[in-house]
């Protein structure tokens, strides 16, 4: 998407199809397409995270041309003589930074929003698995219950000092209700 609106903007401002080709379909020589495919190349090598090849391949380029174009035609930019390609340049650079400060803002939001939704689907397990586990324990309550009272009956029969007899049957009762 970034690399169409760049080529928009260079075609628009230089008045040139970067895609032009003589009638064997090659590229044009002409200086004037030489420097605004550079300057193409040279921005979305810039602003984009593409591979040379990548970039190379919107204009049917292989990686190869686009390097040769950078190194040997781009990275002269300020001593060509004709200005008005660094004009483009700084013209296309600053209407394209800002698409591409949305576009990494964009892309921030959605790494997050992916970010929560694992921590939510972690949650939404445990949330599940702590259910299963209530729902499971269901069948122990009542054991556990019953337990609990006979629990508190035999901590009354000793508080009351009763007979250790009693609180012994009653133990002996406890043992077989564990079981």
């Amino acid at each position: 998407m970034l690399t169409k609106e760049i080529r928009s903007r260079i075609e628009e401002e230089l008045q040139i199809d970067l895609d032009q080709r003589t009638a064997s379909g090659r590229h044009l020589r002409r200086r004037d397409h030489v420097y605004a495919r550079a300057l193409y190349y040279g921005i979305c090598r810039e602003v984009t995270n593409l591979s040379l090849d990548e970039i190379g391949k919107t204009l049917d380029q292989n990686h190869a041309t686009v390097l040769h174009s950078i190194k040997n035609v781009f990275s002269n930019l300020e001593f060509w003589s004709e200005k008005f390609y660094v004009r483009t340049y700084n013209k296309v650079l600053s209407e394209v930074d800002p698409i591409k400060q949305a576009l990494k803002d964009e892309k921030a939001k959605n790494k997050s929003y992916l970010q929560l939704l694992g921590q939510n689907a972690l949650l939404q397990s445990m949330l599940d698995k702590a259910n299963d586990e209530v729902e499971n324990s269901g069948e122990y309550r009542e054991k556990y219950i019953k337990a609990n009272v006979r629990l508190q009956h035999l901590k009354g029969l000793i508080l009351k000092k009763q007979s250790i007899s009693a609180a012994k049957n009653f133990i002996a009762e406890l043992e077989l209700i564990k079981e």
